[in-house]
């Protein structure tokens, strides 16, 4: 599997694929700017002009690494919901990632939750999708999560019924 891919069988097909909001991405954000805010704020206490820009120049590479890395570990981490799984993909670092598989049929509740001003003004929040036998899957940060629990409902509901459909004429 690569870095942005993930595997689908062959008739499966893709629903879609839910990402963290961009708000989750703001104290990262933030953080880049605190780092250039003091790079330059002491880039006076650096003497001689060729090392100042030298210093600053390396600075600004290690700042501009962070954002780049932090935004690949924020973009990356999502949770594919085809017709027949959900794969949740959790990107800790570059090379550490965790790859859980759930059939549609091992679904159970599914939760959305808003806490706070900031969710409920931006429209994003948790998404807990239980799995029976135990365990669960939680989307954090995510857009509109309502409206992923009513479709997700609906996916669990509309696979219920044509599974039933397929028994009921096997029999």
């Amino acid at each position: 599997m690569s870095l942005f891919s993930f595997n689908l069988d062959e008739n499966e097909e893709l629903l879609t694929i839910i990402r963290k909001h961009w708000a989750t991405f703001s104290g990262k954000m933030l953080q880049f700017l605190i780092i250039l805010v003091i790079i330059f704020a002491f880039n006076k206490f650096i003497p001689g002009d060729e090392w100042k820009r030298i210093v600053v120049m390396i600075a600004l590479i290690f700042a501009f690494g962070f954002l780049v890395y932090n935004f690949i570990l924020w973009y990356l981490v999502s949770i594919v919901v085809t017709d027949k799984k959900i794969i949740d993909l959790n990107q800790k670092t570059l090379s550490k990632r965790s790859v859980t598989e759930v059939l549609i049929e091992d679904i159970g509740q599914v939760q959305s939750i808003k806490e706070g001003f900031w969710e409920n003004f931006l429209n994003y929040g948790t998404l807990v999708i239980e799995i029976k036998g135990g365990g669960k899957i939680a989307g954090f940060g995510v857009k509109n999560p309502q409206f992923l629990m009513s479709n997700l409902n609906k996916l669990k509901r509309d696979y219920n019924e044509t599974l039933s459909n397929t028994k009921g004429r096997a029999e």
